[in-house]
């Protein structure tokens, strides 16, 4: 019975431990459902997700697209306002140029008019009646008529007006008219006891000056002079040292009175220095202030930042957005920006790290970096943001990788600013002596390697284009794109064979001009110019005067960087190009022709190196004490600061410009002008033979007869211009002619008696142009 009990129970704990289990079970299969589902959620959620992104990445290249075509429509339209504003400029000058016609004809006929009126008047007195005659009228007629006094006063001042003109253009001024010139007495001066005329003036200690803004406006002050510079004090309180730049006004709307009495100089302000032009009461004034200013260059290397680690490179992206590698990482004018690695860079994340940054260049919308040996990319519109954020909202850049073939380290980079075609090469790196031609793929949004190719040695330079790729080698080598084979390039001259020989290397290979094509081979002596097919363009080499390490070139511009100096190098057509050598006696025959001397701008700078190029000139690196400066050195601004015409090849005159300055920020970059009149001797290849020895002699004589020519010739004109002035002022008519025909006599035997030598470029084109064809003096 006991057992039968037992079993009982037995078999009900079994039943419902069954009951539970079911229950359980039930619970189990619920949860497994909602995780199916759950599950089945999440994997259209994923679908619908990467159908978005694929959507999204599309978007993304289509307004990619659209923003380099805006590009492209933005510099159309840049280029095309640029043109207007040139057809204006030119429309307005023609304008100018008819007005004076316009005015000048009119001048004369009232000239005219005057004059027959007063011709009139006195054939009308010569009829005079008997009557008049017995009473003592006898119809006499005054010495000059009133319109014949205002003819004859007009007359001056036509010739004071062209006397103007010539003095703004540097040339010697002709003497004044005779008639009643008298010296006026200086009247801010104190007269010296020293000669006997007293004709020799003393300044005074303070002088009156009025002062001409760029934004013509005025105000007067009163200077003294402190060590070669001006002190000049305001009517409002305060004072400004000034420093001489020019003797020439830079102002406009000045009369020409003002403009003889006037000179340009810099005012040393705190906040901002400023050109202004000083105008002074007198001409003896401005002599005397002249005399005892020094002067100065008005162009020094603008000076963006300062660091402790030596910079390596530098790449302008935007306004104020300067890219600067150094060897702590990548830096901005505003402090230090960091790197991360985008979310597709092949699986990295976080940080890139603050590794050494040796090169940059930017191709299309992408910028490239070489940091640590690896080649880096990011998007352009980001970097140029973040280059402009300030160091304490800490910039970040997402950068990606460029996987290349080799595990060699980059060492040399070239890419092309410009939009190019889909799938065409942009970018040219150097990996030891494998070099690699890239594109951008818009797919993968990445560059990948469309050309390898293997030179014979580590390249010095590479330069890309659209049609080829040229490589500074052991030899100089060119590839044509896309599928071109390597080829040696320009070893039929003689000088790139002589280098070759000697194992001469080039060390750069510059792009002077795209169409034609023009590029520059540099050597450590000297610089050849050869065409798409290595042919010679120019007939001279570019010889350096100094120790070259590094060479750029910005439109027009060449820059020569050595240890210690910067040399600026205008280069245009006729630059390095001698006339062709016929075998008349006139011709010139020389390789050291003085005509193709192109102009140059010296700066010495203190541990100088190239950082890169811009559109307006170069970044360059000097060193000041602990520190390292980045500089921005402008050609154009360097050779406007002296003068120099950089649209045509007038000669350099320096005048009072003294051959060096101190900068004003560091004591350690100095200016240098370098005006490039005479060919150095010294670069001259020696003459190997009797021939070349004697056509050098036959040249040398041939220019020394030349310019005996030239300054005859000068002669002649100058005295052509004197005749002219007098014909024009011996038109007075009366009974003072005759006096005046003798003062004319001698001021043209004083004019063609004056000893001066007047520049090539002086008065006689123009003032022959004005009287030919604007007066037109009957």
């Amino acid at each position: 019975m006991d057992d039968s009990i037992y079993d009982f129970e037995r078999l009900e704990a079994k039943e419902c431990r069954i009951a539970e289990l079911e229950i359980q079970g039930a619970e189990l299969e619920a949860i497994r459902n909602s995780s199916e589902s759950q599950l089945a959620a999440a994997a259209r959620r994923t679908r619908d997700l990467m159908e978005e992104c694929a959507a999204l990445r599309t978007r993304a290249h289509e307004h990619h697209t659209a923003v380099m075509r805006l590009q492209g429509q933005l510099a159309e339209a840049q280029e095309q306002v640029s043109a207007g504003k040139e057809a204006a400029e030119a429309a307005a000058a023609c304008w100018r140029t008819r007005e004076i016609r316009t005015d000048a004809t009119l001048r004369q006929q009232s000239k005219l008019i005057n004059l027959l009126q007063a011709k009139l008047e006195e054939a009308n007195r010569k009829k005079c009646s008997l009557s008049k005659k017995l009473f003592g009228r006898s119809g006499r007629r005054p010495m000059v008529s009133p319109p014949l006094q205002k003819t004859n006063k007009e007359l001056r001042e036509e010739v004071e007006r062209l006397r103007g003109r010539l003095a703004v253009t540097h040339d010697p001024m002709p003497a004044h008219t005779p008639k009643g010139d008298t010296a006026k007495k200086q009247t801010n001066g104190v007269q010296s006891i020293d000669m006997p005329d007293s004709t020799k003036h003393e300044p005074l200690k303070d002088e009156s000056l009025q002062l001409v803004w760029p934004d013509s406006k005025r105000e007067k002050i009163h200077a003294t002079i402190e060590d070669g510079a001006l002190l000049c004090s305001r009517e409002k309180g305060g004072k400004i040292q000034a420093h001489l730049i020019s003797p020439m006004p830079k102002a406009c709307g000045l009369t020409q009175q003002e403009a003889q009495r006037a000179f340009t100089i810099r005012m040393e302000q705190e906040s901002n220095p400023a050109e202004a032009t000083a105008v002074c009461s007198s001409t003896e004034q401005r002599e005397c202030l002249l005399s005892r200013l020094n002067a100065t260059l008005s162009y020094s290397p603008q000076r963006l930042l300062a660091l402790k680690t030596p910079p390596a490179c530098a790449q302008s992206l935007a306004q104020q957005a300067v890219a600067i590698g150094c060897a702590d990482g990548l830096h901005s004018l505003r402090g230090t920006v960091q790197l991360e690695w985008a979310p597709c860079a092949g699986g990295e994340t976080g940080e890139a790290g603050y590794g050494a940054v040796t090169a940059s260049a930017v191709a299309g919308g992408r910028v490239l970096f070489v940091r640590d040996g690896m080649l880096l990319h990011a998007a352009y519109t980001t970097m140029a943001s973040a280059l402009k954020r300030s160091e304490s909202l800490r910039p970040v850049v997402d950068v990606s990788r460029v996987d290349l073939p080799d595990t060699g380290s980059v060492q040399l980079l070239h890419a092309i600013n410009e939009e190019i075609p889909h799938g065409d090469a942009c970018v040219a790196v150097a990996t030891g002596r494998r070099v690699h031609v890239l594109c951008w793929d818009a797919a993968a949004l990445n560059f990948k390697v469309l050309r390898s190719l293997t030179v014979d040695r580590p390249p010095h330079s590479l330069l890309l284009t659209n049609k080829a790729l040229y490589i500074a080698g052991e030899k100089p080598f060119r590839v044509s794109l896309p599928n071109g084979t390597l080829e040696t390039f320009g070893l039929h001259e003689p000088t790139i064979q002589a280098a070759a020989k000697k194992h001469s290397p080039p060390k750069a290979i510059l792009l002077i001009r795209e169409n034609p094509v023009e590029v520059l081979i540099c050597y450590n002596e000297c610089g050849i110019f050869v065409d798409k097919n290595g042919k010679r363009t120019r007939t001279e080499d570019a010889k350096w005067r100094n120790r070259v390490s590094q060479w750029a070139f910005s439109h027009p511009f060449l820059y020569n960087v050595s240890k210690d100096s910067i040399t600026i190098i205008h280069i245009n057509e006729e630059a390095y190009n001698a006339p062709p050598c016929t075998c008349d006696a006139r011709s010139l025959t020389s390789n050291s022709s003085d005509c193709t001397a192109p102009e140059c701008f010296r700066i010495n700078v203190e541990d100088s190196a190239l950082l890169g190029t811009t559109a307006e000139g170069v970044f360059l690196r000097s060193r000041e004490g602990d520190e390292y400066n980045v500089l921005l050195v402008e050609g154009l601004l360097a050779m406007r600061s002296v003068g120099a015409s950089v649209m045509s090849l007038d000669s350099v005159s320096l005048g009072a410009l003294n051959s060096s300055t101190s900068s004003d920020e560091s004591g350690e970059v100095k200016t240098e002008v370098v005006a490039v009149i005479e060919h150095d001797v010294s670069m001259e290849n020696e003459p190997r033979t009797a021939f070349q020895a004697d056509i050098k002699r036959r040249a040398a004589q041939l220019r020394k007869r030349q310019a005996e020519e030239a300054a005859a010739k000068e002669a002649k004109e100058r005295r052509a211009i004197g005749d002219a002035i007098t014909e024009i002022l011996s038109s007075d008519v009366g009974p003072k002619k005759a006096e005046s025909s003798a003062s004319l006599s001698g001021f043209s035997s004083d004019t063609e008696s004056d000893g001066k030598t007047y520049s090539i470029k002086s008065s006689n084109d123009l003032c022959a142009e004005m009287f030919a064809r604007q007066v037109r003096f009957q």
